[in-house]
C-alpha cells in the first residue's frame, strides 16, 4: 500500500512540476521592418512577459562603426497582452493582405510580425480587417516603446562612390540659324 502512495505522489509531484514550467515558459515574436533604400530598417524581438529586444538591421552600405548593438526594453503589460492576443487572432482568422499598397521606391518599407511560423501581412498597409488594423497599432506602439527608429538615419553612400555627371544639354542651331 505504502509503494502505490509514493508512486502517486512522485506522478502527481512530477506533473506539478512540469505544469509549472509550463506556466513560466516565454511566448515570443517577432516584428521585422524591412527598411528601404534611404532608411534603415529593425527587428524587435517580443516576449510574452514584456521584455523586448530591437535592433536597427545593418544597411548595405554601414560602416562597421554604424553595426547597431541590440538593445533590452520593457513593454507594457497591456500592450503585451493585447498584442499576443492580436497576433493570434490575425493567424487564426488567415487575414490576407490588401493588395493595393502603393510605396515609394525610396522611402517604402514593409512590416510583419511573425509568429509560431505564421507571417503577417504588411502591416505598413491600409486594411479592411479590423484585426489587421488592431496588429498595426500594437506594432506602431511597440516600435515606439522600444526604441526602434525607422527612417530617422539616412543612408550615405561611402566617399569612393563613383559618381556619374550628367552631361548639360548642348544648343543648337535650327536650319534657319537662330537658337
Amino acid at each position: 500500500m505504502r509503494a502505490k502512495i509514493t508512486i502517486g505522489f512522485l506522478v502527481f509531484t512530477l506533473a506539478g512540476a512540469l505544469a509549472a514550467a509550463a506556466a513560466f515558459s516565454r511566448d515570443g515574436a517577432i516584428v521585422t521592418n524591412s527598411g528601404s533604400t534611404n532608411t534603415a530598417g529593425y527587428q524587435i524581438k517580443v516576449w510574452s512577459d514584456g521584455s523586448a529586444q530591437a535592433a536597427t538591421r545593418v544597411r548595405r552600405f554601414a560602416a562597421a562603426a554604424e553595426t547597431p548593438q541590440p538593445h533590452s526594453s520593457s513593454i507594457s503589460t497591456d500592450l503585451t497582452q493585447k498584442f499576443f492576443a492580436d497576433v493570434k487572432a490575425a493567424r487564426d482568422q488567415h487575414v490576407q493582405g490588401h493588395s493595393g499598397c502603393m510605396k515609394s521606391a525610396s522611402f517604402g518599407s514593409t512590416t510583419s510580425v511573425s509568429w509560431h511560423g505564421w507571417i503577417s501581412p504588411d502591416l505598413s498597409c491600409p486594411s479592411d480587417s479590423a484585426v489587421m488594423s488592431a496588429l498595426a497599432e500594437d506594432v506602431a506602439a511597440i516600435s515606439s516603446a522600444s526604441g526602434a527608429q525607422t527612417g530617422s538615419r539616412m543612408m550615405h553612400l561611402p566617399i569612393n562612390e563613383p559618381r556619374r555627371i550628367e552631361p548639360t544639354p548642348q544648343a543648337t542651331a535650327s536650319p534657319g540659324g537662330q537658337l
